[in-house]
């Protein structure tokens, strides 16, 4: 059908591009186009390009049009697309925006005053051109953009969604011909991509959405335009892998009379139907005799490294290993040996951070249901010690794989003392397969993330669930001071402080008597984890404690759970326990009380279905919740509201974030992070307001919304409340204690009356009272060694922030500029291809803090720069 209106592509190639969203793998590169429709002298722009390319693009169009003959923008995604939106209205301040919500909703924040907008709804038609255009959203929060425009003039379809467009070329190249050949193929990988990630039926949606509408051709905004026979092949083998066709005979039959042979593009691969039997066929991880599969790029270097790698499994006795060169194995049987297996190590070259193809083949071949909770690791060589894995780890974390099992590289040439590490690496897998320590490493880590020390053979920090390439080796604590009394210490309180001051004591006091006070009616938990998986209310509580029941009876420490103080007398020195009314009498005493979290005393704070994150009871109540629940709303933009909003989206759940102050995340990132944030947080459905005034809870007796003072009401099947804690200090005060946010202590976490220690949230030192679980930790140590008799100073700790939710990272560690009149430099730096974003603050030449988005690897390295205060040249 010859076409009413001039289309021309204004795209960018980019040959070196490999891996794109860190989940497809674009073997030739990719193209990121956009397009100029033209009818006698107006002119439609549909699509921009990432802000890398947006120079490049500019000239492309300059070349064929005026900007003054522009008269609408199609925008698709706000996110890659400011630079363009603002570079193009500075060419021509009158061009209209067009643009889907919520993507509208975040492009007005950004849009110069007087900016004319238009927001588009699902079916809503416009005439443009003299043409009527169709905005059709499908899929709405999928990975990709939905918005998908229809001429239906010319029976063309523009749209972000790529649609096998994983191939660089701004021409449909031609049947039979090589590069028609690696179209094909990037189709192919780009829809098992989509299968990997369970958008298949998104695919199939389209495509029937496309063939409803007789479309002729569709132009992507990356790759090349698609008509004619390619077009019917595409959409026959979407509809067809989705489940949307039936097809006869292994053969799909259009009106059109293209006959597409089944499967056609998936000679190489495997179909939809023998990976579901294999999934079959995978069996469930056991820690007695676990299967080890080593998957790896057949190069001399590599298959001696994996040689190495299974002599150290074996030396951990782990006898079911199997080592497969792929090279010389036909990538079916590596999907099923990959499926089959408990542990899944593979073996790769690593270029530009780009693995080599064939283990991508495998890997994007993987389905999240057969990976989901395996353990997996990486070995890889790279030429250059900056060049990591990261593209493959984070494909293997989408999977579902657990990644606790720290990765191993050599750079350049491999050498012995390579093929040593990998014996210990293939021995520390043995060790985590098994689920037992491992002798040959370092039996202490301290987590640079949340500052957790623990057992290094736990392979994740046990408290924020980051793996041990975020950790570093730590020396076990020397006790030089050692004396046994017959005291009587009581702490009160059972979180994390409590536990390890009563752990300080007994290493010191083999002999005194140790008794805890918990309110809570369990041993002490990762507290946490509450926030951070809110499924864990459905483990087994052994899987939250801090230690078993046995270990506190193996170290004669008492416990009275469900029991509180809401007294004591420091002159006869007892404790007055307010649910059994005991009189207990102490020596020494530690208030490790904990806090509180604060609910701002709006109307209907009391309503049923109006929950904090505190306690183990209330992620249990959460999660009956969950089970009916549609819509959500959190109170406070805080990390741990942060963090228990992206847990609800993650079960299905529609959320809105509500805060009070004028940005989330405010005392540890600065505004442009926390707008990132915000960001993907809109592009995945999430409604987050700022700088808002809660009116109260609405509904009778059980909570149906949140209103604010505006009027505006969001509804709600249940309120979760972060708005902070408040030190629980009651009995502190009514005794006398100097008591201002928190108990008053010195270094040696000595209160103002004697034989009485505070530690952890209820404390405060220096004047600060930050609450969190490694000083919680630390302070809970120190405490109870003094209380024991020695004199240990506590030293404030520099810890980082780090938020894992919404499909990225934020870490946060110093000072992110927020100290007003000082003249910091800011160093920053934007990756749109991964959507990553890296900012440094420097004082003078001396780093001061820095917040990272998408770049979890670097956590290490910041944090130390950050301690020691690097130099602007030695970080860049």
């Amino acid at each position: 059908m010859d076409k009413c209106h001039d289309i021309r592509c204004v795209g960018v190639n980019d040959s070196e591009l490999r891996v794109f969203r860190n989940l497809s793998y674009a073997g030739n590169g990719l193209t990121f186009s956009s397009y100029l429709v033209q009818a006698q002298d107006e002119c439609l722009l549909i699509g921009t390009v990432p802000d890398a390319y947006v120079s490049q693009w500019m000239e492309q169009i300059r070349q064929n049009v005026s900007f003054d003959r522009i008269s609408h923008l199609v925008v698709f995604t706000e996110e890659n697309s400011r630079e363009a939106v603002l570079r193009i209205l500075q060419e021509n301040d009158g061009i209209e925006l067009i643009a889907a919500y919520p993507v509208h909703e975040q492009l007005k924040k950004i849009l110069p005053e007087g900016t004319k907008s238009l927001e588009v709804r699902n079916n809503r038609t416009l005439t443009l051109l003299g043409s009527l255009f169709q905005f059709q959203l499908l899929g709405e929060g999928t990975l990709c953009p939905a918005l998908y425009v229809l001429d239906q003039v010319d029976h063309s379809v523009y749209t972000a969604d790529l649609f096998g467009a994983l191939y660089c070329g701004l021409e449909l190249p031609e049947a039979n011909s090589i590069r028609s050949t690696q179209w094909d193929l990037g189709m192919k990988d780009f829809y098992e991509d989509l299968a990997a990630s369970g958008r298949a039926a998104d695919a199939g949606l389209a495509a029937t959405f496309m063939r409803e509408n007789e479309v002729t051709a569709i132009y992507p905004s990356m790759g090349p335009a698609v008509s004619g026979g390619k077009l019917e092949e595409m959409l026959a083998y979407y509809l067809q892998q989705s489940g949307s066709l039936e097809a006869e005979s292994g053969t799909a039959v259009y009106h059109t009379g293209v006959n597409v042979p089944k499967l056609q593009l998936t000679a190489a691969g495997i179909s939809e139907g023998q990976t579901e039997s294999l999934d079959e066929k995978t069996v469930s991880m056991t820690s007695a005799h676990p299967s080890v599969v080593i998957l790896y790029e057949g190069t001399n270097e590599l298959s001696d490294y994996a040689a190495c790698v299974e002599n150290g499994l074996k030396e951990a006795e782990v006898s079911n290993v199997t080592r497969c060169n792929l090279s010389a194995t036909d990538r079916n049987e590596a999907i099923r040996m990959a499926l089959s297996a408990d542990v899944l190590l593979l073996g790769t070259t690593i270029s530009k951070g780009t693995p080599a193809k064939a283990i991508w083949d495998v890997v994007t071949s993987l389905k999240a249901e057969s990976c989901k909770g395996k353990l997996a690791s990486i070995f890889y060589k790279v030429s250059t010690q900056d060049d990591q894995a990261d593209f493959l780890r984070e494909h293997l974390a989408f999977l579902g794989f657990d990644l606790g099992i720290q990765s191993s590289f050599f750079v350049g040439e491999l050498t012995e003392n390579d093929l040593k590490n990998a014996g210990n690496y293939g021995f520390g897998v043995g060790c985590s397969a098994r689920k037992v320590p491992n002798p040959r490493k370092p039996k202490l880590v301290k987590c640079l993330v949340c500052g957790e020390i623990f057992d290094a053979s736990l392979g994740t920090c046990p408290v924020c669930g980051v793996g041990l390439d975020q950790c570093v080796p730590v020396e076990e604590e020397e006790i030089s001071y050692q004396k046994d009394t017959a005291l009587r210490y009581v702490i009160l309180g059972g979180g994390v402080a409590g536990a390890s001051a009563a752990e300080a004591i007994r290493k010191r006091d083999q002999t005194g008597e140790i008794l805890i006070l918990s309110a809570e009616d369990y041993l002490p938990i990762h507290r946490p984890m509450l926030t951070k998986n809110l499924g864990i209310a459905d483990a087994p509580d052994e899987e939250l404690y801090l230690h078993p029941a046995g270990w506190y009876e193996e170290r004669g420490i008492s416990l009275r759970l469900g029991e509180t103080a809401d007294a004591f007398d420091p002159e006869r020195k007892i404790v007055h326990a307010a649910k059994s009314g005991d009189e207990i009498p102490y020596d020494r005493l530690i208030f490790a009380t904990g806090a509180e979290c604060f609910i701002p005393p709006f109307e209907g704070w009391q309503k049923e279905g109006v929950v904090t994150i505190r306690h183990l009871w209330d992620s249990r109540k959460i999660q009956e919740w969950m089970k009916t629940a549609r819509n959500a709303v959190v109170i406070g933009g805080g990390v741990l509201g942060l963090e228990a909003a992206s847990e609800l989206l993650k079960n299905g759940i529609h959320v809105t974030v509500l805060e009070a102050t004028p940005q989330i995340i405010g005392r540890q990132a600065d505004a442009d992070s926390a707008a990132v944030l915000r960001k993907k947080m809109a592009a995945l459905g999430v409604e987050c307001l700022e700088g808002v005034q809660i009116e109260g809870i609405t509904g009778e007796e059980r909570a149906t919304g949140v209103k604010l003072k505006t009027g505006e009401i969001f509804p709600a099947d249940f309120v979760i409340v972060s708005c902070g804690n408040r030190a629980n200090v009651k009995a502190a005060q009514d005794a006398g204690m100097q008591v201002e946010r928190a108990i008053v202590v010195n270094a040696f976490m000595e209160t103002s009356l004697p034989s009485v220690y505070a530690c952890g949230d209820c404390a405060q030192y220096d004047g600060v009272n930050f609450q969190l679980w490694a000083e919680a930790s630390e302070q809970g140590r120190i405490a109870g060694a003094n209380a024991a008799g020695e004199r240990l100073a506590y030293e404030s700790q520099l810890l980082g922030l780090n938020l894992d939710g919404f499909g990225t990272t934020l870490f946060a560690i110093g000072d992110p500029g927020k100290q007003s009149g000082v003249p910091y430099r800011l160093v920053k730096t934007v990756d749109d291809v991964d959507n990553s974003q890296e900012q440094y603050w420097f004082m003078g030449n001396a780093l001061q803090g820095a917040v990272l988005i998408g770049r979890p690897d670097k956590t290490a390295d910041v944090t130390k720069a950050v301690m020691e205060h690097a130099r602007h040249e030695e970080l860049f």
